[in-house]
């Protein structure tokens, strides 16, 4: 058996969920015009309503809805329908957004105000909204550069922020900053929402930007992040059974290496970890007692297989790219290679 000598706890669900809270002040959600939502009887609770970044269009005029509250009727009620179920079912709402600075203007074109205040106005800040990314805040330097209460706001909703540190900085942005969200009250999360899925680069990545953003050695210790790894994932589940070892909590673990020369000598085995590993050296996991991976094999899995069929759906991807493309640019323009392919010449 391999020496394991590093233990992480992880949420044994990836992170989809946030906690309720209120709207954002003075705005009120949006109300699907008409009928209820034409969803599947068998949904229950705990199922994740993901929507995309269509949001609600004009108002075109109010009514009360159940308890009294206030809402607006919508041409375009995608989200509006969302907000409906989630609170109907009580289940979670997860919505990529506050990501970056295209998103931010184009929803001020369309809807004449700040992407945050659109999620309010929709209802969706009510809904335990979870949000990958979460960047663009007022606290961006291309925004304003400073809090003028947005944090305040996510954090009074129950709004759980997934941060993808690896992501982020592939696209030039950073969080500002990881320990200002989480002084706000913010519920912090960690994503990958790319490849690689490893969580470990992530949390070594976004240690360092943290430090970096905030001018400060001690900006994000590595216990932080990996607080935002376990607990914060459990947090956002409402699960306090999960992200722990503790009696009554799920056996759910992962272990790994850190007996390679290349991992360098040991100072604090987590933070050595995190500075010098990758999720590569995991060698077991546990779900709910269950063992998934051993000896750093996944039994039952075809994972040659499953490399191929990812390959042939991303290549699917990548020729259709340029539907998306707002210049239409070909694959070949967006997905150049590194250097020219090798040509051989005849002497």
């Amino acid at each position: 058996m391999p020496s394991v000598t590093v233990a992480l706890l992880r949420p044994r669900t990836a992170v989809r969920s946030g906690r309720s809270g209120t709207p954002h002040p003075q705005e009120a959600p949006c109300e699907p015009a008409g009928a209820p939502p034409t969803s599947s009887p068998t949904e229950t609770a705990g199922t994740l309503c993901s929507v995309t970044a269509r949001s609600c269009g004009r108002t075109t005029r109010s009514r009360t809805w159940a308890r009294g509250t206030t809402v607006r009727w919508t041409r375009n009620w995608t989200s509006a329908r969302r907000w409906w179920i989630a609170r109907r079912r009580d289940v979670p709402v997860r919505l990529h957004c506050l990501q970056g600075m295209a998103e931010r203007d184009l929803v001020q074109e369309l809807h004449g105000t700040t992407p945050l205040r659109l999620l309010a106005r929709t209802g969706l800040l009510d809904t335990r909204l979870l949000v990958p990314h979460g960047i663009v805040t007022d606290r961006h330097p291309d925004v304003h550069g400073e809090d003028r209460g947005d944090l305040a706001a996510l954090a009074a909703a129950g709004v759980s922020v997934i941060h993808c540190p690896q992501t982020s900085l592939r696209y030039g942005q950073v969080l500002h900053s990881f320990d200002a969200y989480r002084r706000a009250g913010i519920n912090l999360c960690l994503g990958t929402d790319s490849f690689p899925p490893d969580l470990i680069r992530g949390m070594d990545t976004g240690v360092h930007l943290a430090k970096v953003v905030d001018g400060r050695l001690d900006a994000a210790p590595a216990e932080h992040y990996v607080e935002a790894a376990t607990l914060g994932g459990a947090r956002a589940l409402r699960r306090t059974d999960l992200g722990r070892l503790e009696p009554g909590a799920q056996a759910d673990l992962v272990a790994f290496r850190l007996d390679d020369i290349r991992d360098g000598v040991q100072d604090d085995p987590v933070r050595t970890f995190l500075l010098n590993g990758t999720a590569r050296q995991a060698t077991h996991s546990v779900v709910a007692g269950r063992p998934v991976m051993t000896d750093g094999r996944i039994p039952g899995t075809d994972l040659p297989n499953l490399r191929r069929r990812a390959q042939t759906l991303f290549e699917t991807m990548r020729a259709a790219y340029g539907e998306r493309d707002l210049r239409r640019r070909g694959a070949g323009e967006l997905f150049p290679p590194t250097f020219p392919p090798y040509e051989e010449t005849s002497r």
